[in-house]
């Protein structure tokens, strides 16, 4: 169920494959839960992810591909530094490959304000998006009431 990290919780723990096609993932699950209680787990996109690039001009060209496919908004530095850019509170994530991840470690430790996930195009797509779970006690919602009784 949700409380142990939801169906996509073990691949956030795990290393992404390689070269991982941007398939169509299902937006909204119901999740098994105990009497009384529904699950609804959805995928949604995580907002503006700033696109750093990576060793060719392709990557970049790639990177925003994935963000644009999973509904997020791609960020690029048209002007300014890394850090500057960085330093843009409404992102909520990077995107970044090759010998610049490296770099974007460095920053994102050293950077105020919320951790953002340092994502890579070749990551799965789920890390893409957000696990959102709501959770719906049917019995206070006009469902049996006498499971409130239960003991």
């Amino acid at each position: 169920g949700p409380k142990a990290g939801g169906p996509h919780y073990l691949k956030r723990l795990s290393r992404p494959s390689v070269g991982h096609a941007c398939a169509p993932v299902e937006t909204s699950v119901e999740l098994p839960g105990p009497t009384g209680e529904r699950n609804t787990l959805s995928l949604v996109p995580r907002g503006r992810l700033l696109c750093l690039g990576g060793d060719t001009p392709e990557i970049v060209q790639a990177q925003v591909a994935r963000v644009r496919a999973t509904g997020n908004e791609p960020v690029q530095i048209l002007s300014g530094s890394i850090e500057e850019a960085l330093s843009d509170l409404s992102l909520n994530g990077v995107v970044a490959d090759g010998d610049i991840r490296q770099i974007a470690i460095g920053l994102l430790a050293r950077r105020d304000g919320p951790i953002l996930p340092l994502l890579s195009h070749t990551d799965e797509v789920e890390r893409f998006l957000l696990e959102r779970v709501v959770t719906v006690d049917t019995t206070a919602a006009g469902g049996n009431a006498s499971l409130l009784a239960q003991v």
